[in-house]
């Protein structure tokens, strides 16, 4: 890892496995700029949710995994939120998809308005990246935590948020998610018990936006359908 992030990276696998989350065990204290992990256990979260939409996982357990972060992250430097880069991630959609700009601006002014009036809710731990891809399952529970170098103080309803938009964007992934709307029906059911529903849309909106520009680095000859769909996608999770 670039110098020091691998010390940071132990840190934060110390706190998080003394705490229950379950993340991949820690071989030993960096050596040179390397942290060596054992392999997590499980598939990702994305094979159950391509062959059934999750239906066996439980929303209160991928909330549980929030629950269990350790207190002692919010000690730890805090970075921006998906939808704290709005701005940043719209012009990046626009200039992937130049004929769509001013539906674009639309969307960043809206979005813009609701992030500024909706209720965020309190800063507590959070994971800062959490969706389907750094969620491992075995026995239909969430068995692994990956990619934990964001987390440290945030808001619930961003980590919820992060996991909503990534699932409504699958379907743009690959043709093989059909499940998708009965997944986000599911979990956005049980999310909204926890935070502000109006929050949880505009910012579920605002990870959906902040995935259009990738659609270009995807390597696909109809990436640009892709990110119109992905723009498609972010529009209407506003009505979430």
């Amino acid at each position: 890892m670039r110098a020091g992030l691998a010390t940071r990276l132990h840190h934060r696998h110390t706190l998080l496995a003394a705490a229950g989350v379950p993340v991949p065990v820690v071989l030993g204290p960096p050596v040179a700029d390397v942290l060596a992990l054992e392999q997590g256990e499980g598939e990702v979260l994305a094979n159950a949710i391509m062959a059934n939409g999750a239906r066996q996982v439980e929303p209160a357990d991928v909330v549980g995994i929030l629950d269990r972060m350790p207190a002692d992250l919010l000690e730890l430097p805090r970075r921006d939120a998906w939808s704290d880069r709005t701005p940043d991630y719209g012009h990046a959609a626009a200039t992937a998809l130049p004929d769509q700009a001013r539906r674009i601006r639309s969307l960043v002014d809206h979005l813009q308005r609701q992030l500024a009036v909706t209720d965020r809710g309190p800063v507590v731990p959070t994971h800062g990246d959490f969706y389907e891809a750094n969620l491992l399952v075995q026995q239909n529970r969430i068995s692994c935590v990956l990619d934990i170098d964001g987390a440290g103080p945030g808001h619930r309803v961003d980590d919820l948020a992060c996991f909503l938009g990534h699932l409504a964007v699958l379907p743009a992934v690959d043709r093989r998610y059909v499940h998708v709307d009965e997944a986000l029906r599911r979990f956005h059911g049980h999310f909204t018990a926890g935070v502000d529903p109006a929050a949880l849309a505009c910012r579920s909106a605002a990870v959906a936006l902040s995935l259009v520009a990738g659609a270009r680095d995807s390597g696909r000859r109809d990436w640009q359908g892709s990110a119109r769909q992905r723009l498609d996608i972010a529009e209407s999770l506003l009505d979430l």
